[in-house]
């Protein structure tokens, strides 16, 4: 990827966070990259254990399409971090695949998801009313 990435989401979790980027490659074309950071973790463990983490970076990608990045993404419970970041031209797509993707409500016994689906709303529509754009270059 040849251009400056923009965040298209980003989930923080215990230890670090989850980054979905995008940027144009070199023949113009839009590529998603996935980016695990653990550096935050990486504070808290004996020298001898940080060996196994690196640099506390892991990077997965890049891939084509929007499909493919979820694809990228569904390797963790991202739906179930603590959202930090919506792109707003994916603020659409980004709820449908968070609601695509929650529990039934009879797995939330202690309602961490009903939490979690408020923040992601909260992103997904700042304005507090439904997107409905259907018009997103992907």
């Amino acid at each position: 990827m040849s251009q400056t990435p923009e965040t298209i989401v980003k989930v923080g979790v215990e230890g670090g966070t989850l980054t979905l980027t995008r940027a144009r490659s070199r023949a113009g074309d839009w590529q998603f990259l996935v980016t695990e950071n653990e550096r935050t973790l990486l504070d808290f463990l004996p020298d001898e254990d940080r060996v196994k983490f690196g640099d506390g970076l892991s990077e997965f990608g890049p891939v084509a399409t929007w499909e493919k990045a979820l694809v990228l993404l569904d390797r963790y419970e991202w739906v179930q971090f603590y959202p930090v970041v919506v792109h707003e031209d994916f603020r659409a797509a980004v709820w449908t695949a968070v609601v695509e993707r929650q529990k039934p409500p009879e797995n939330d016994a202690d309602g961490w998801q009903a939490i979690s689906m408020e923040r992601w709303r909260s992103l997904c529509f700042p304005q507090g009313e439904p997107y409905h754009s259907t018009e997103v270059d992907l």
